[in-house]
């Protein structure tokens, strides 16, 4: 084999080996259930692929971010990991009730951790989270660690200029 020969049959097989790659995020971040279950059949390793160009984000976080319930149920049901703390704070904080609702049913928690919080994401303009989350236990008081501020969801909300979420959190007993 000669050498323009040899890069040329390494261009393609590394075309070739990212396509499922690419192909499964553009379909999570699309919402593309179909095709999304079509590539997880051929290889369900594809459930925890990772975009390593764009912060690292994977299938599940896009479909998350996106607001694609049954992508994310698909992914997830795949084996996808759910070591991912902060599926729900970015649900809550995009206002994807639908995706909320199937985390919650996939055992996800409304609790925040030392780093992310959904409260305290939603706090910040999505009424409808914050509704969810506090009917399904949130801590209305509850706050980020010491380290970033010892903020709770009642402080973000004033923050980003919010009255209407201050009145709604206020009503709820926050303060």
């Amino acid at each position: 084999i000669t050498w323009p020969h040899f890069f040329a049959l390494a261009a393609l097989t590394l075309l070739l080996c990212g396509c499922s790659r690419n192909a499964m995020l553009a379909a999570a971040e699309k919402g593309d259930t179909k095709k999304v279950k079509r590539l997880l059949a051929k290889d369900p390793a594809l459930a925890d692929v990772c975009e390593t160009f764009a912060q690292g984000r994977s299938a599940l976080t896009l479909a998350t971010v996106n607001g694609h319930a049954e992508v994310v149920a698909a992914l997830l049901e795949a084996g996808a990991r759910t070591n991912y703390s902060h599926l729900m704070e970015l649900a809550a904080r995009h206002g994807h009730i639908p995706v909320m609702e199937m985390l919650l049913k996939k055992g996800f928690s409304v609790h925040g951790d030392q780093f992310y919080s959904p409260l305290l994401s939603a706090a910040g303009g999505q009424p409808a989270s914050v509704e969810f989350l506090l009917a399904h236990g949130a801590d209305i008081n509850e706050q980020n660690n010491q380290r970033n501020g010892g903020c709770a969801a009642l402080h973000y909300a004033a923050l980003y200029g919010n009255p209407t979420m201050v009145t709604t959190l206020l009503a709820h007993g926050a303060n």
